[in-house]
């Protein structure tokens, strides 16, 4: 729900961020740690020039409210499930070429899904060559996008203003409070 009223709100911010580089087997490489709160939105990656690029896993973890909710796929998996068309509410693969060694995978929730403190991708290699006859490096393209809260109490200032509520005041000489719905 409050995803729909973004646009009435304030203290929130697109973000989308890229990174490029290249994989060794056995590695993980962090794409980008977001260490506030916000909604994740979509994530894709194109992992080439190794045939073993299909069996990196991509892992975006996003913390829920008691532990971490980890999302991880590879290529290769998606292709054994038969996950080889856009859908929109999980990942599936755009690119699946063992000729040209080439692999990519895009992931969209069906809705943004939020996060309270943390959100993280990273891709993890995997631990020697299972195609290949020696370790080749992975070169990767990886691409997120989030909505992030940048000033929470703005936020949730805005949030109270669009829903017709506000902060409960003290009521002066009483110790309780009032509550305004």
């Amino acid at each position: 729900m409050l995803y729909g009223l973004l646009p009435l709100l304030r203290g929130w911010m697109y973000v989308h961020r890229e990174k490029q580089g290249y994989l060794t087997l056995g590695k993980e490489e962090v794409i980008d740690v977001i260490k506030a709160p916000g909604f994740f939105l979509s994530a894709g990656g194109l992992l080439e020039e190794s045939r073993d690029a299909k069996y990196v896993h991509i892992h975006v973890e996003i913390d829920g409210p008691d532990r971490a909710y980890p999302i991880d796929f590879m290529p290769y998996g998606l292709y054994r499930f038969g996950l080889v068309s856009p859908m929109n509410f999980g990942a599936y693969l755009t690119i699946y070429d063992d000729d040209k060694k080439q692999y990519a995978a895009a992931l969209t929730p069906s809705h943004p899904i939020p996060f309270s403190k943390r959100f993280e991708v990273k891709l993890i290699a995997p631990p020697q060559p299972i195609e290949e006859t020696e370790a080749l490096p992975i070169r990767y393209h990886v691409a997120y996008e989030v909505v992030r809260i940048t000033d929470v109490e703005e936020f949730k200032e805005s949030v109270r203003e669009v829903l017709g509520t506000r902060r409960a005041e003290v009521l002066p000489g009483v110790g309780g409070r009032t509550e305004s719905f």
